[in-house]
């Protein structure tokens, strides 16, 4: 990384080597460990030698014979120096290493200070004395991994631009302090002079993906590959996942060796998770292994199916098969499922096959829409009934699109809502389907609704509201204009941004930022039910009976479904 830039935090952490024997940095590639380090050297003017690999030359307190009359030679002089030992885990193959380090560290004189870098854990005999003895400090990722204030401070410096709290955080949340990310996000922001993530988001595929290619994966044996890889399907890295999974020993025996070598693995709790970047190209390269990805979610799908939680079972059946084969799998299990889980379920499909929910899931998103209207909630019922019918019209099944019609016009009627349900009733007659099986299903709904429509029509004794918001505004009930011109200003405002909301439905917080900003919170609230009545009143005005057109409950506003 050839941006100078060296936290005060992790200078401060530094700063602590002078006062250990040993001093341990050890995190996964691109920590920036080497640039970290150099850059503290560089500032603190501290007498150094550094050697990059293990080719290291015969220091007067390795000689291994003890005899040799310069092996305590003081040839640095009496201050603090430093013996830095860069990439040691490149010199894992050296049988003579361990030796050479244990001399040094109990030999050298106390004012030598040892630094060793590197992405593995050193598993050396002279650390436990050391140890013992508070002799030895170490830094991690949790240490050189940048925290929102010195990611700001970095990107001002690398690139000169001055990025927002949201876009800091955003940052953070992406690459989670790691340092060569930011170090590419610095350089993009820096040629182009603007945010853009999305640009930031390009140059990370096409640098890191690589590099933890190249810097990670191919050096890892076959078996820790495979594991790796095997980890990043589920969303959960637990033991209640991977013991019967992969087997309890092969679990924590691979487990041991990826965090000794520090492959962006994390612990949190119980649980352990990835580097989000890391996991990310984990994923990309599970799926150019369709056979290897589709097994491995099948036994994922069945093991939350055994562990009775069918709602997480789902992605991973789905994905197991080609999506186009899996509908009957996940009819079959939702239908199982307590009716008040599909809301969640039916969430999480649409959320991850955004593009494909609708047109294999359609049985499903009617068979919902129904339980919400038979419970009475037509309004959420819509829009699930409106997805089924879209659905349906993508595979060209005419039974399922008159269903979904029948369905809609059902909660219409109910509502009283009389010429949508006709409408919807007379559109449905034109689907009814020419074979006689599906035919005798159709007209069955047909029949059930109409005595709905009929039942409704009699109940009826509302008169429908008519707000026409293009062009100039009218306003009529039933037949009849109402004039408005004596209402509360607010009221009028608030009757206009009703009617052009989704279900007619809008939230108090919502009303009393939108109309009342400027006023302090119970003045506001107090202007808010004022003007709530002046509404009332005046779309009831004149009627004989009493009919409330608005409909106020748990924090919300909305037109009444007469409307």
């Amino acid at each position: 990384m050839s941006i100078k830039f060296l936290p005060p935090r992790i200078a401060k952490a530094l700063d602590m080597t002078l006062f250990k024997k040993v001093t341990i940095i050890e995190a996964g590639a691109g920590y920036g460990k080497t640039t970290l380090l150099s850059q503290w050297i560089e500032e603190r003017k501290i007498p150094c030698l550094w050697y990059p690999s293990d080719h290291f030359p015969d220091l007067p307190w390795t000689n291994v014979d003890p005899t040799n009359p310069n092996r305590l030679t003081n040839k640095f002089g009496s201050n603090p120096f430093l013996l830095v030992l860069d990439n040691w885990h490149t010199a894992s193959g050296n049988r003579d290493m361990p030796k050479i380090f244990d001399d040094l560290a109990l030999n050298s004189p106390p004012y030598v200070h040892i630094i060793l870098c590197t992405r593995v854990t050193p598993l050396l005999l002279g650390l436990a004395r050391l140890e013992a003895e508070d002799a030895i400090f170490r830094i991690d990722e949790s240490v050189l991994t940048f925290k929102p204030e010195e990611i700001s401070s970095f990107i001002a410096r690398a690139s000169g631009v001055i990025l927002s709290l949201e876009q800091i955080e955003w940052l953070e949340r992406e690459t989670e302090g790691w340092p060569l990310a930011l170090h590419l996000a610095g350089r993009t922001i820096a040629k182009a002079q603007r945010w853009n993530p999305e640009e930031v988001k390009k140059v990370w595929l096409e640098k890191i993906f690589p590099y933890f290619q190249a810097e990670v994966l191919e050096g890892l044996p076959a078996v820790i590959q495979e594991f790796l890889l095997t980890l990043a399907v589920p969303s959960e890295i637990s033991l209640e996942i991977f013991s019967p999974l992969l087997g309890l020993d092969k679990y924590l025996k691979n487990l041991k060796w990826v965090t000794q070598n520090h492959t962006f693995l994390f612990r949190i709790a119980d649980t352990w998770r990835y580097h989000p970047l890391f996991q990310a190209f984990l994923r990309s390269k599970i799926e150019q292994n369709i056979p290897f990805f589709q097994d491995l979610s099948l036994r994922i799908g069945n093991l939350y199916l055994n562990l009775s939680r069918p709602i997480d079972s789902i992605p991973y059946l789905v994905r197991a098969t080609a999506y186009s084969e899996a509908g009957w799998v996940l009819e079959e299990l939702i239908s199982a499922l307590p009716r008040e889980q599909w809301l969640e379920t039916l969430e999480r499909l649409l959320s991850l096959f955004p593009g494909e929910a609708d047109k294999h899931l359609p049985k499903m998103l009617l068979s919902f829409g129904e339980g919400l209207a038979e419970s009475g909630r037509g309004n959420d019922a819509f829009s699930w009934l409106r997805r089924a019918s879209l659905g349906f019209g993508q595979l060209g099944d005419d039974l399922g699109i008159t269903r979904s019609l029948c369905a809609m016009g059902t909660v219409y009627a109910t509502m009283g809502l009389i010429e949508e349900a006709e409408a919807i009733y007379n559109q449905a007659k034109r689907e009814v389907p020419s074979d006689e099986k599906n035919r005798a299903v159709v007209l069955d709904y047909l029949t059930r609704y109409e005595q709905l429509v009929t039942c409704a029509r009699k109940k009826s004794i509302v008169p429908k509201l008519h707000l026409q918001c293009f062009g100039s505004f009218e306003l009529s009930r039933g037949k009849e204009p109402l004039t408005y011109s004596k209402w509360r200003h607010k009221a009028l405002q608030v009757l206009k941004y009703l009617a052009v909301q989704p279900v007619h439905k809008a939230a108090k917080e919502q009303l009393l930022d939108l109309f009342w900003p400027n006023e302090s919170p119970a003045r506001a609230s107090n202007s808010y039910y004022v003007t709530l009545h002046s509404l009332r009143q005046g779309l009831a005005a004149g009627l004989t009976e009493t009919v409330n057109y608005l409909k106020v409950e748990r924090g919300a506003v909305s037109l009444a479904p007469s409307c």
